[in-house]
């Protein structure tokens, strides 16, 4: 996993243990930019709320759909796909993003 990518995962599951229970959906401040050949896939594996700092985990997510929204629609070829799963590891919460668009 690249640096940056690591360090920001990082931050996110920090702020997930912090703060008052928050619902954040960040998908629907982008979805003027999410056009209808792109597809979002959900796999949310936490079965409760997690405490967050809202306007922080926004900025984050935010950054990190509208990089991979400009990714994939970089994408000609491939189906474009971002793919946002969250889960439980080893007592760690994970946030993580995926995207089907040109890799490096």
């Amino acid at each position: 996993m690249p640096g940056r990518i690591k360090a920001i995962l990082l931050v996110v599951i920090l702020h997930l243990q912090q703060a008052s229970p928050q619902n954040v959906d960040s998908l629907m401040f982008q979805s003027s930019k999410i056009s209808d050949d792109i597809q979002i896939i959900k796999k949310y594996k936490l079965e409760s709320q997690v405490p967050v700092f809202p306007e922080k985990m926004h900025q984050v997510i935010m950054n990190i759909l509208d990089n991979a929204i400009f990714a994939v629609n970089m994408e000609v070829i491939r189906p474009k796909i971002i793919t946002i799963s969250t889960g439980l590891e080893v007592e760690k919460l994970i946030l993580s993003f995926s995207n089907t668009g040109p890799r490096r």
